[in-house]
């Protein structure tokens, strides 16, 4: 029964891994649980995420939710492959689960990035140490999972919209004592909307309704006696995702050499994807600086004026913006090599 908490826990999170979730919440699948089965946070840490992760409407496994949620799925923009698996997984539902509506401050370009490459995500959770999951791109649509133990699988994005995807996940667990394998597969939809604060701070609203499906009643029972728990910890990991993703916004912002120093140590991440990130990092930090510098009435804005702090940091006078083609990037040359801060 544990092993199939896990396993439930494990490919829900991969399965919103793969269309732009990304998070620590792989990680959270091994950690310390309490009596309830969600993964410990200490005060400080809930209230750290409650300040920047806003849950507007909470999750629900109602029947209503479900149908509600069927009506809005986009099939008919499937191709026959595509329909095929998704009408398998629809035709003989397990289990459902439609997750927390979630606000939070994030820049639209690190959303989309996530969401186009998120083998990035798990890379970036690699490095840190925080997972052994694994996320292999074999074409465009496309990825191979691992969690390392014995927990592997298929993912695939069967659709990717202006402000909805829809995947599609067929995991297994093997254990050294197992006979066979338990096997499961899902279907996914998130959807989002972009936002303005009347300060004009950027937001994403999004939320995600799971359909699962098990090839055997017996392990679908039990499914079902664990999914109380499940719930919980989907829910819960849900907002830890929308946590890392909102994280990694504020690290372009203010912190773009911890992001170049991270990217630094990631493997089995493609050097073009890796280029993009720090592109992208690059971006959001000099348009953050603009930002903040015409807020002080600068309104001309120089770009020596917003590289002046890294500069400044770093005690050196060469470092250039990589987004910027008027500017040439000095080969070896460091972009933005300031030291994060720490609390």
């Amino acid at each position: 029964m544990r092993r199939l908490d896990v396993l439930l826990r494990r490919w829900i999170t991969a399965a919103v891994s793969a269309c732009v979730l990304a998070g620590p919440a792989v990680a959270l699948a091994d950690s310390p649980a309490d009596a309830e089965g969600l993964p410990k946070l200490s005060a400080r840490e809930e209230k750290f995420r409650d300040e920047r992760v806003k849950v507007t409407q909470k999750g629900t496994s109602a029947k209503a939710s479900r149908n509600a949620a069927l009506q809005q799925l986009p099939l008919e923009q499937l191709a026959p492959a595509q329909r095929t698996k998704a009408d398998a997984v629809l035709g003989s539902i397990s289990l459902f689960r439609e997750l927390p509506t979630v606000t939070f401050e994030v820049e639209p370009e690190v959303y989309r990035f996530f969401l186009n490459a998120p083998e990035v995500a798990v890379g970036i959770w690699k490095s840190m140490g925080i997972s052994k999951f694994s996320m292999t791109q074999r074409s465009a649509t496309e990825y191979d999972a691992d969690c390392g133990d014995g927990t592997s699988g298929v993912i695939e994005i069967l659709h990717r919209g202006e402000n909805r995807c829809l995947i599609w996940c067929d995991g297994a667990f093997k254990g050294p004592l197992m006979l066979r394998p338990i096997r499961s597969q899902c279907l996914l939809s998130l959807d989002w909307t972009f936002e303005r604060t009347r300060d004009n701070r950027p937001l994403v609203k999004h939320r995600a309704q799971l359909f699962v499906t098990f090839p055997s009643q017996t392990v679908e029972a039990a499914a079902r006696v664990v999914a109380p728990i499940s719930s919980h910890v989907i829910d819960h990991n849900f907002r830890e995702i929308s946590l890392f993703l909102h994280m990694m916004s504020q690290a372009m912002q203010k912190q773009p050499g911890w992001v170049e120093r991270t990217v630094a140590k990631m493997d089995d991440v493609l050097d073009s994807r890796k280029q993009q990130l720090l592109k992208l990092s690059a971006q959001v930090y000099v348009a953050h600086r603009k930002h903040e510098l015409k807020k002080q009435g600068d309104e001309d804005v120089t770009i020596d004026e917003v590289l002046t702090p890294t500069r400044q940091a770093s005690g050196r006078s060469d470092i250039i913006p990589a987004n910027d083609e008027s500017f040439e990037r000095p080969a070896g040359t460091n972009l933005f090599p300031r030291e994060p801060r720490t609390r």
